[in-house]
C-alpha cells in the first residue's frame, strides 16, 4: 500500500459561503468503479454456457445498492451494451462486467461497496479491479463517515476489499489549491491473458468550477418560463458536444441539470451545479478521440469555467500501443492533449484568459496510467 500524501485539502467553512441563507451543495462527485470477470468456478466449455452479466440484475436490487449510498433512480435508458441510470445525485452505468457509480452532495457512496462485492459470487463473477476517486471537496466536514477524509476512505476500502491484491492510493495536487484523490485495488489472483483488452478502462474526465454566470443561468429555472430538459440540452450546446448519442436528460426543481448519453459501448455523462459561489460541472466519457485537445476546446467554449481539471485513465503506453488496432489510434493525441493543456496559445486565447499550470501527475496503478492535469483559468 503506497500513500503519497493524504492530508485534507483546503476547505471552505459554511459561514464563508456567499449565500445569506447558508445554502450549499457539494457538486464534486465521488466515483466508484468495480470491474468483474467470470469466476474460474463458473466457466463452462459447453456450447450452452452463458457468460454472467450484471445487466441481468433487476432494478430493484440496484435500488437497494443506491439506498446505501443515499440516492435514488430518477430515469433509466439502455442499449444493447449498457444500462444508464440518472440518479438524484449523478449517475450509474451498468455493462456486462462493470458498475460505474458517481454520486455528489453528501452521499455515502462507499457504503454501497459491500453490496457490490456481494453481487460477484451470486452471479458467478469475481472482482478484478476497483477504482475510487474524487477531487477535494469544498466542505468535507459536511460529509458523513466514511467520507470525512481520504485517509478514512482508504481505511474503509482496505477493510472491505480482499486482502489479496495490489492496493494503491494517490493524492495529486497542491494542498493550498485543488487536489485529486485516487485509490485502486487490482486483483493478483486473476490471470489476465496476453490478449486481455483494457480498452474499457479508458476514462476522460473534465472537472470545471467557477463557471461563467451567464452560462450557468441556463441551468437556473426559478422564476422563469417552463422549459424541458431537452430544450436545455439543445440550447446550452450540450447536444452538440458529442452528436448522435442517445440522451437521457433531467432538470431539477429550481436549478441543476444532469444527462447520460449512450452510443454502443460508449457513454457520456454531465452534471451541473449552477449556483454562484460553488458552481460546478463534471463531464466524463469513455469515447476514444483522435483529438482530445479539440474536444477540450469545445467543452470550454460551452461552459467557460474559471478552473479546470482533466483526469485521463488509459492502458500503460507499452500495452496501449499493442492494442491500437482494437482501440483506434489516440495514443499520439494524448501526448498532444498534455501539450495543449500546458502551452497551446490558441487554447489560452480562446476564452481570453491567462492560464496557470499547477500540476501534472502520472500515477501508475497496475498496468494503467492515470494523468491528472489542472488549470486556473483567470477571467
Amino acid at each position: 500500500m503506497i500513500i503519497l500524501d493524504t492530508s485534507p485539502a483546503t476547505t471552505t467553512a459554511p459561514e464563508q459561503l456567499p449565500h445569506e441563507n447558508g445554502h450549499f451543495f457539494e457538486g464534486a462527485e465521488k466515483r466508484l468503479v468495480v470491474y468483474y470477470a467470470t469466476s474460474t468456478n463458473t466457466v463452462d466449455t459447453t456450447s450452452s454456457f452463458v457468460l454472467p452479466d450484471l445487466r441481468t440484475v433487476p432494478q430493484s436490487e440496484w435500488e437497494e445498492v443506491l439506498e446505501l449510498a443515499n440516492c435514488k433512480i430518477l430515469h433509466s435508458m439502455s442499449n444493447s451494451e449498457m444500462i444508464a441510470y440518472l440518479l438524484s445525485e449523478s449517475s450509474m452505468f451498468i455493462s456486462r462486467n462493470c458498475v460505474l457509480l458517481k454520486t455528489c452532495g453528501t452521499t455515502t457512496l462507499l457504503l454501497a461497496l459491500p453490496k457490490l462485492l456481494q453481487l460477484a459470487p451470486k452471479l458467478g463473477l469475481q472482482v478484478v479491479d476497483v477504482y475510487y476517486s474524487h477531487k477535494n471537496l469544498l466542505i468535507p466536514q459536511a460529509q458523513s463517515a466514511p467520507h470525512l477524509s481520504f485517509d478514512q476512505e482508504c481505511d474503509f476500502l482496505n477493510n472491505k476489499l480482499p486482502s489479496k491484491g495490489v492496493k494503491t492510493a494517490f493524492s495529486a495536487g497542491n494542498m493550498s489549491l485543488d487536489r485529486f484523490f485516487l485509490y485502486s485495488h487490482n486483483s493478483d489472483t486473476f490471470e489476465r491473458s496476453p490478449n486481455f483488452s483494457k480498452n474499457e478502462h479508458l476514462k476522460f474526465e473534465m472537472i470545471m468550477e467557477n463557471l461563467n454566470e451567464s452560462v450557468m443561468e441556463q441551468f437556473i429555472f426559478t422564476g422563469k418560463p417552463h422549459v424541458t430538459a431537452k430544450e436545455v440540452t439543445i440550447k446550452s450546446g450540450i447536444s452538440r458536444l458529442i452528436p448522435e448519442m442517445q440522451i437521457d436528460d433531467y432538470i431539477f426543481d429550481g436549478c441543476g441539470y444532469s444527462m447520460n448519453g449512450l452510443s454502443g459501448t460508449n457513454y457520456l455523462t454531465i452534471h451541473i451545479t449552477p449556483e454562484k459561489g460553488f458552481s460546478f460541472v463534471s463531464l466524463e466519457t469513455n469515447i476514444p478521440m483522435k483529438d482530445y485537445g479539440a474536444f477540450v476546446r469545445k467543452v470550454l467554449k460551452c461552459f467557460k469555467p474559471g478552473k479546470l481539471q482533466i483526469n485521463l485513465m488509459l492502458a500503460e503506453s507499452e500495452q496501449f500501443k499493442k492494442i491500437v488496432p482494437v482501440f483506434g489510434s489516440p495514443i499520439d493525441s494524448i501526448d498532444d492533449l498534455i501539450k495543449v493543456v500546458q502551452s497551446d496559445s490558441k487554447f489560452i486565447a480562446m476564452n481570453g484568459r491567462s492560464i496557470y499550470w499547477y500540476d501534472l501527475v502520472n500515477a501508475k496503478a497496475d498496468n494503467f496510467v492515470y494523468y491528472t492535469l489542472g488549470k486556473h483559468l483567470n477571467r
